[in-house]
């Protein structure tokens, strides 16, 4: 293993930066459209030389020596290219090279498409909804519900470095609608969080118990056939980041009520907080996500201290905090089985 701090391992990084950097260089110069053309096989190709290197420097592929090469190589990107070249977009460019071969890639999918798709656990599934997402022209969010809605409990959990998880991030706004059992002929809109209110339907003869509704549209009563992974998620603020993988949030229920929660996040074992890797998670959290941050949560059930556990996206392009975290190396997965 070549250490990055001497004067051959700073040679060895500079020339691995400088044959990426001239892979993308040309991306950089296109318009948008061209450039979201090329970037899929461009990112293919920087992957895999990211990848052949820490394999044959590596011989074991320690974790630690890759986090380390992609930090660095992360912050020389920013330097000449600007915003945008995270950790978790190189390990993604990474994980994208070893899963899915170059022959298989779709001219028609946005690298994009593929980061939901590699989520995926399941290779056969993966490759079916790749195939489904590039004969029908659909979009990444058209191809995130389809993901949710193929999504099945051992598709769930990956394995390897990254440990990850499939997405859960469904729609807002929707709805349970419950009989009264207190009231005959009361109706109550189940807003999640253990909060009901009664007087939101402004008609009930069509309701059946257990209805899924769009509280904006329940003047139509227009049942929504929806599936659970679509139901429980939230626009939210950050409070407060408690550790690095703890969030106190204020949550915007579907009428707009606003309830303040501890969200646990879903497959992520950070060290306690005081400790230095607990010091560092909780770091990571709190740059990403300042207090005031506006973020989507899909939540799953509570945990032994009455915390939900919960996905949490950020950003233009729903960064994923639960994987980010992983695959940074400053957290494990924890297998919930949520």
């Amino acid at each position: 293993m070549v250490d990055m701090k001497t004067k051959d391992g700073k040679q060895l990084f500079n020339a691995l930066f400088e044959e990426l950097a001239a892979l993308y260089e040309p991306v950089a110069r296109m318009s948008d459209e061209a450039r979201n053309r090329l970037k899929v096989k461009v990112f293919w190709q920087m992957g895999h030389r990211m990848s052949e290197l820490m394999q044959d420097e590596q011989g074991d592929r320690s974790a630690r020596y890759g986090d380390n090469v992609v930090g660095q190589l992360s912050q020389a990107f920013k330097a000449r290219f600007g915003k945008g070249f995270g950790r978790s977009l190189l390990f993604c460019m990474r994980q994208f090279a070893e899963e899915i071969p170059k022959e298989n890639i779709s001219p028609t999918l946005a690298f994009s498409h593929y980061r939901l798709l590699l989520g995926v656990g399941d290779i056969a599934l993966r490759e079916k909804l790749a195939l489904s997402a590039a004969e029908a022209q659909l979009s990444v969010e058209a191809l995130r519900v389809l993901i949710n809605q193929s999504a099945t409990p051992e598709a769930e959990i990956r394995h390897g470095k990254e440990f990850l998880l499939s997405p859960r991030l469904g729609r807002t706004g929707l709805v349970k609608v419950e009989k009264d059992p207190l009231g005959a002929q009361v109706w109550l809109v189940n807003l999640g969080f253990n909060i009901r209110r009664s007087g939101l339907l402004k008609r009930t003869d069509a309701l059946s118990d257990g209805d899924i509704v769009e509280l904006g549209r329940v003047g139509k009563l227009k049942k929504l056939n929806c599936k659970k992974t679509e139901r429980y998620t939230y626009d939210a603020r950050v409070l407060k980041v408690v550790d690095g993988d703890t969030l106190a949030l204020r949550i915007s229920l579907a009428d707009s009520t606003l309830v303040d929660e501890r969200i646990r996040l879903r497959g992520v074992d950070a060290k306690e907080r005081l400790s230095k890797a607990g010091e560092a998670a909780t770091a990571f959290v709190r740059r990403r996500l300042p207090t005031g941050t506006t973020v989507r949560l899909h939540t799953f059930t509570d945990d032994r201290y009455g915390r939900y556990v919960g996905d949490i996206f950020y950003g233009e392009r729903d960064v994923w905090l639960n994987r980010e975290l992983v695959e940074s190396g400053l957290a494990k997965f924890l297998d919930m089985k949520v």
